[in-house]
């Protein structure tokens, strides 16, 4: 393509310019946008046209409720280190495929350590999401789907987990084997309906697990604890 111009200011004011359109006009659709700076708050959210957006790698988060109901969404692209994500900023948007900075596909960007309430919640598309060792905390309904499925890849939990908020897990197939010895928290409803568990094994002794921490992970039958019957309230915690 010949170039028609060279600048060193960003396209527009407002921290975003299109590289993706359909049609001319009046009838001109959007359908990628790239974004630089700080993004705006819900800027997608229920969106239902734009299938592609890209971040420049001066784009630092992801505020909450981003791409939240975005139906069109299916790739996503990040150019640059991503420290943190925002409430609901997924929640039941269509997106598929998440490209990290070094080609890595759907990874929890590295530097995140908190996955807030609902951020990824019933996000269909998204089978294949790998969870990094470093995060700390998953907060409430944050993998959580409407019906069962699997949005998570790791068959373990991260070795860094403290925390698993309530119903964070709902309907998610894992194949979990073992809990992870860092976790202190399992709140109410955390694996609700997981079927793929069958023999879970703790590796440390959490201060707080909810009675119905596993309620109906019906086929999970043996839970191996290694602490004394009774140090912890609530087993077999719904299970």
């Amino acid at each position: 393509a010949k170039i028609k111009s060279i600048s060193s200011k960003p396209p527009t004011e407002r921290g975003e310019f299109y590289h993706l359109t359909e049609g001319s006009g009046s009838n001109i659709k959007v359908k990628g946008i790239t974004f630089y700076g700080t993004p705006v708050k819900k800027r997608l959210s229920g969106d239902t046209q734009i299938n592609e957006v890209v971040f420049l790698n001066d784009v630092t988060s992801i505020p909450e409720y981003f791409f939240s109901n975005a139906t069109s969404l299916n790739k996503i692209t990040f150019y640059g280190d991503v420290n943190s994500m925002g409430q609901y900023a997924f929640r039941g948007c269509s997106v598929s495929e998440i490209i990290g900075p070094n080609k890595e596909i759907n990874n929890i960007p590295k530097n995140v350590t908190s996955i807030p309430n609902y951020c990824f919640n019933n996000c269909v598309n998204l089978n294949n999401l790998t969870l990094h060792d470093g995060i700390i905390s998953v907060g409430d309904e944050a993998f959580s789907l409407n019906g069962v499925g699997t949005t998570i890849s790791n068959t373990e939990l991260p070795e860094s987990l403290q925390t698993i908020g309530g119903m964070a897990f709902k309907n998610q197939q894992i194949q979990l084997t073992k809990m992870p010895a860092s976790i202190t928290t399992i709140n109410a409803g955390a694996f609700y309906q997981n079927y793929a568990m069958t023999t879970l094994t703790f590796k440390g002794k959490p201060t707080t697990i909810s009675n119905t921490a596993f309620q109906y992970c019906n086929n999970l039958r043996t839970i191996n604890v290694p602490w004394a019957s009774g140090a912890v309230s609530g087993a077999p915690w719904g299970a």
